[in-house]
């Protein structure tokens, strides 16, 4: 939920891998 605007670019920003890995978890 948080992930899905915060996440895309936030994601990027921070972590690559971070992102990818809480969309599978997810």
């Amino acid at each position: 939920m948080f992930w899905s605007p915060l996440g895309s670019p936030l994601s990027r920003s921070v972590s690559p891998r971070l992102g990818s890995l809480l969309v599978l978890l997810w």
